[in-house]
């Protein structure tokens, strides 16, 4: 993040001397702290035009393009909020001179990420347990609303503890930008965002991780849904699951998305909860709003 101290002359200046990539500026005055954020193209204008979108369709995300990344942002945060969900609030100003890309202004926030804080050392487990119990309660509200709503855009594309922020008593969520498109599955979204929230948490704490899976599931209001969540993502047979979990396969990561779901669903398994079904067999659909039941 850039911080400028007069945004009239500064800002416009950065924008022409980097070619590509988003920009974030910090811009303090008497009465506000924001942050600028600019969208901006990533790769070359080639990139941006063929492999980008090519990537996208087989991902079935939105576009990410500049203009397509500031809008479904914008969409996330409004509806994220609308539905009581904490983000970083959005201020109405306008662009600075000679800025032509498009750009939201947010409120700036001191704090640092989930991740920070499960990797630093001065900080005591109970504490980081907390706060994995506290991310579970949040991705569940969020997730039992997005069922009830059948609203794909209250699913995190992007899903890392590295964009959950700690603010005093805020856990704001952020790097909204990316996002599945129209009619995309929403129990397969939900699974993919379980799926990468935990492999973000875990890796920091090995020592810690059947106790964080403990957490993490005493703090899911839903653990009928969250196996269901688990199972699908672990034995569901529709051709875009099959594709996730061979990606994973190749990749042989020891956290990988299925390895952490694996690890989820056995954590279930063992804490015998009279709510927690045994492994279904493999399904050809993703979990619906019936996994909300019980």
């Amino acid at each position: 993040m850039i911080r400028v101290e007069n945004p009239a002359i500064e800002i416009a200046a950065a924008c022409r001397q980097a070619s590509r990539g988003n920009l974030m500026f910090r811009v303090t005055t008497e009465s506000e702290d924001l942050v600028l954020k600019l969208y901006r193209g990533r790769r070359t204008w080639f990139e941006d035009a063929t492999i980008n979108p090519l990537t996208a369709w087989a991902e079935q995300k939105r576009g990410t393009g500049p203009g397509a990344r500031y809008k479904t942002e914008s969409q996330c945060l409004a509806l994220w909020a609308k539905n009581g969900f904490d983000v970083f609030r959005t201020f109405d100003r306008p662009m600075p001179p000679g800025v032509r890309a498009r750009g939201i202004w947010m409120e700036f926030l001191e704090g640092h990420t989930l991740v920070d804080r499960l990797r630093d050392e001065t900080v005591g487990w109970p504490e980081k347990r907390a706060q994995i119990q506290r991310l579970a309660s949040e991705l569940g509200r969020r997730h039992i609303a997005a069922l009830e709503q059948d609203e794909i855009l209250l699913v995190q594309s992007h899903p890392s503890g590295k964009h959950a922020f700690l603010s005093g008593e805020r856990m704001v969520f952020f790097d909204l930008e990316g996002g599945f498109r129209s009619g995309f599955p929403v129990g397969e979204g939900l699974t993919q965002e379980i799926a990468g929230y935990l492999r973000s948490i875990l890796k920091p704490v090995p020592e810690h991780q059947d106790d964080a899976l403990q957490a993490f599931i005493g703090g899911y209001p839903s653990r009928r849904l969250l196996g269901d969540l688990a199972a699908w993502g672990i034995r569901g047979r529709a051709p875009y699951r099959i594709f996730k979990r061979f990606q994973d396969e190749r990749r042989r990561a020891t956290y990988s998305k299925t390895s952490v779901l694996r690890l989820l669903e056995a954590q279930l398994l063992r804490d015998g909860e009279g709510d927690i079904r045994r492994p279904p067999e493999p399904t050809r659909s993703p979990p619906d709003r019936g996994s909300l039941s019980g």
